[in-house]
């Protein structure tokens, strides 16, 4: 049960780090949203912090 919830926790890191890489390269080249891409650091520094917690919780069981 332990793996599962690992594999599934590192397959939902992976997808989160792809989603937010696509995200910030997209509004990247939108100068529009300059100033939102200068948040998207912070929100992503946030959001790997959580998942790794997680990870980090599951792997302790």
């Amino acid at each position: 049960m332990c793996r599962n919830i690992n594999f599934i926790f590192s397959i939902f890191q992976i997808l989160a780090k792809l989603i937010l890489n696509f995200v910030s390269s997209f509004l990247f080249n939108l100068n529009k949203f300059y100033r939102l891409f200068l948040l998207i650091p912070f929100l992503d520094r946030g959001l790997a912090r959580r998942i790794d917690d997680l990870v980090l919780f599951t792997r302790a069981c």
